[in-house]
């Protein structure tokens, strides 16, 4: 995750993160299969913890805006996490925990289950973008590390014919 936050996503790789770690790239197929199966659980990580279901007090409606407000804080801490293709239904312990905790905020509103999960998949999706958003904004407003070569900009102008 440390390469990711400083460096960018693409600097992630097994060769790399075996690098970081003071190991041989061939030995971290000891505990991952695949850079795909690293992704995940960096994922994960970086999540953190859930925010918890509705606490006392709380209606549905504070207990979703206030998860929506933690997912998007996690995505402020770890930008490249939103550019990490959804592959599948939450599955790892922190992406359940925090769909649990979702699905908790809406209890007693009379919705079905499905209903529930299709709020939840919502939210998160508009979280999701606004984050992505947010990050491509901030990806475009930092100065750009190009540096004018020499002869640029060409002394010959077009002439059109």
């Amino acid at each position: 995750m440390r390469v990711a936050d400083t460096e960018g996503l693409d600097a992630v790789s097994m060769g790399r993160v075996a690098a970081e770690l003071g190991a041989v790239p061939m030995s971290l197929y000891r505990h991952v299969s695949a850079k795909e199966e690293l992704l995940r659980l960096m994922v994960d990580a970086a999540w953190g913890d859930s925010p918890g279901p509705v606490v006392p007090g709380e209606n549905w409606r504070a207990g979703l805006s206030r998860w929506a407000w933690a997912l998007r804080a996690g995505a402020r801490r770890h930008p490249w996490v939103v550019r990490i293709p959804i592959s599948g239904l939450p599955i790892m312990p922190r992406e359940i925990a925090w769909f649990e905790a979702a699905l908790a905020c809406m209890h007693g509103t009379g919705l079905t289950e499905a209903r529930k999960a299709s709020v939840v998949m919502l939210l998160a999706g508009y979280v999701r973008n606004l984050a992505t958003t947010e990050a491509d904004i901030g990806a475009g407003s930092r100065p750009l590390a190009w540096t004018r070569p020499a002869g640029w900009p060409p002394t010959r102008a077009c002439s059109g014919s």
